[in-house]
């Protein structure tokens, strides 16, 4: 009975040190000091300045924060707010940027595009060349705005990255049949023309099914 009574102070004893209030000393420098028992482990908070008990306790301490960790990644870039633009599916064709046109982003590019009409898309565009009779790698009529001129052409959105300047020697202008690309005929310009025009790239754009129409 006498061995039970003194377990059962031992527990009461340590339940109070426990609910005691931290010492004001032993936060400073965001630090918690303690004497830990050898043999059981219990731990009591203490004052820095508190020397635990030979041979039956040793002094443990911790930071009360941690170091702080490196930073993160950067998330990517969310998309553009205002109104929407959507076809009669919910799918979203863009985000209303004027009147004439919406804009959609890929990756690090915002592409403006026609604004679509009740019924359709606006497709067609007209590309340029370095060489005389419209032949090699394409390029835009550009200039330094942050948001890249598109051109749609069935699934597919054209537009220019980036842009330097460059004299173009052709013209040709590109229109959509409603299963592939129809090529006008090419307009040559022999004294070429300089400016800011961008190597063209292609991204997917989605078969929108009107009528389309604008929500929040």
């Amino acid at each position: 009975m006498k061995r039970c009574l003194i377990a059962s102070v031992e527990i009461f004893l340590v339940a109070v040190v426990l609910l005691l209030p931290f010492p004001a000393h032993a936060q400073q420098q965001n630090v918690i000091y303690a004497c830990a028992q050898k043999a059981t482990g219990l731990t009591r908070i203490v004052d820095s300045s508190t020397k635990c008990l030979k041979d039956v306790e040793m002094a443990v301490s911790w930071n009360m924060v941690g170091p702080q960790g490196s930073v993160g990644p950067q998330g990517q870039q969310g998309p553009p707010g205002g109104l929407k633009v959507i076809d009669s599916q919910g799918n979203l064709v863009g985000y209303l940027l004027d009147s004439d046109s919406v804009i959609r982003q890929y990756g690090d590019d915002t592409v403006s595009i026609g604004m679509p009409t009740a019924s359709q898309l606006p497709y067609g565009a007209t590309f340029s060349y370095l060489s005389t009779d419209c032949s090699g790698p394409r390029y835009f009529y550009t200039d330094t705005s942050l948001i890249r001129q598109g051109s749609v052409l069935g699934p597919n959105v054209y537009y220019a990255p980036s842009s330097s300047l460059l004299t173009v020697y052709s013209n040709q202008n590109v229109t959509w049949d409603g299963q592939k690309e129809v090529y006008g005929s090419c307009q040559s310009i022999p004294a070429g023309y300089s400016w800011r025009f961008g190597l063209v790239v292609s991204q997917p754009i989605p078969i929108f099914i009107p009528p389309f129409r604008i929500v929040q």
